[in-house]
């Protein structure tokens, strides 16, 4: 692409992200046109892009709607971020036929990651590391033989790309197996206890050029939920860092990607990584400063250099807050404003569960950093609007969350 090929995009992701997507477009020039959906009737994201498009609710395939969409509202290029949408080879390739370019992957990478087995396949011969698992599985007798070698609990992984469906009995196998190798073959997949979650994120210029970012740590969950990030990860030798930037470089070359993506890798008690998945967009607690993959995809796609560069200095952590009621944002108050990044726009009508603000400290060290993320927690009030700090309080109070990062299991003890 050439400079100044781009002069306005349709942003599929919303909230907040749709608005930090619309302010790096606005710093290069680029106009923006938000897709909001029915959903978003009273939201007020979709009035702070330059334009906005509404995609109907109830569409069996809306991807033939979002090209019809692109092309009258005039649009050259497309971010389609992490979703549904983003990871789908038919609808980018629809687009670019519509003469619309993907900031993302092409759409032959798409279809690598829509097909376990195939990633399997591409990580296998790279020397990328993935979770154990069984060969395809095409009926009820492989996959119990391979679950009498392997033990439980297991997943099982159907190779169309849907979600894999944890198994805790064999006795449940066939009744959950069933339905699924109506499909196709179905790989059985071991359970990593025990574990942390890393994401690894860069940028590519879809021709083998990849830019790596520091990893961020993600494994914290609430309610199957993200609820913190922490950049760079704790506890992770130096080797074991270069293993997994090697990694994710190698992946990214291979697929020749194209735009923003991040690796995630399961980390072992004693330090192995495994993939789990490559994802388009952008990943959790991604760098806003320094080096930003954000901005760097942009610079990719209008035909200049991503700009890399040194990673800042210290220790991130990062919380997200949600509310806990349905309510009205107005506002926040009684922290550092550095500190905080609201995630709605004021005025926004929220509902129970929905992310309100992300807050954010840097230290020198880790303990520092979450001195001041526990005192931001502690300070934030958001008048009219509940928020649910039991789990994040919990976390940074438990002693052994400070002694060093957990995984995924005492995490989740320690919030119930």
């Amino acid at each position: 692409m050439k400079e100044g090929l781009l002069q306005r995009i349709l942003v599929l992701p919303g909230g907040a992200e749709a608005r930090r997507i619309h302010d790096e477009a606005a710093r290069v020039g680029i106009e923006t046109v938000f897709c909001f959906t029915d959903r978003d009737a009273e939201a007020l994201w979709p009035d702070a892009g330059d334009y906005a498009v509404h995609l109907a609710r109830g569409e069996d395939e809306p991807f033939s709607r979002v090209v019809e969409l692109a092309v009258d509202a005039g649009v050259d290029g497309v971010w389609a971020g992490s979703g549904r949408m983003g990871r789908s080879a038919e609808l980018i390739e629809a687009l670019g036929m519509a003469g619309i370019t993907s900031m993302g992957p092409y759409p032959s990478s798409l279809l690598t990651l829509a097909d376990p087995l195939e990633l399997r396949r591409v990580a296998h011969s790279l020397g990328v590391p993935v979770v154990p698992a069984s060969a395809p599985c095409r009926d009820l007798g492989e996959a119990l033989a391979w679950i009498a070698m392997a033990g439980l609990p297991a997943l099982l992984r159907p190779a169309l790309g849907r979600p894999g469906l944890p198994l805790f009995s064999s006795e449940g196998l066939a009744r959950e197996l069933a339905p699924l190798l109506g499909d196709g073959p179905v790989i059985v997949e071991r359970v990593v206890e025990q574990a942390r979650t890393l994401d690894l994120p860069f940028v590519g210029d879809g021709q083998g050029g990849v830019v790596r970012y520091v990893p961020v740590e993600v494994t914290a969950r609430h309610e199957g939920r993200p609820i913190l990030w922490e950049r760079p990860p704790a506890a992770i030798s130096e080797g074991r860092r270069d293993e997994l930037d090697r990694a994710t470089e190698a992946l990214a070359r291979h697929l020749r990607w194209r735009g923003a993506g991040y690796a995630r890798f399961l980390l072992t008690p004693d330090g192995r990584p495994y993939l789990l998945r490559l994802r388009p967009g952008l990943c959790l607690g991604a760098p806003t400063v320094g080096p930003d993959p954000l901005r760097d995809a942009f610079a990719q796609a209008l035909g200049l250099s991503a700009m890399g560069g040194a990673p800042e200095e210290g220790v991130e952590l990062g919380l997200i807050l949600r509310a806990s009621a349905e309510g009205l944002f107005e506002g926040v108050e009684g922290v550092d404003p550095d500190a905080v990044e609201a995630l709605q726009i004021e005025g926004e009508p929220l509902h129970a569960g929905d992310p309100v603000l992300a807050l954010r400290a840097r230290a020198d060290r880790r303990e520092e950093a979450i001195d001041a993320l526990a005192e931001a927690l502690d300070a934030v009030e958001t008048p009219g609007l509940p928020l649910d700090k039991r789990p994040l309080t919990a976390l940074l109070s438990a002693p052994a969350f400070r002694a060093g990062p957990l995984c995924r299991e005492a995490i989740a003890a320690r919030l119930g």
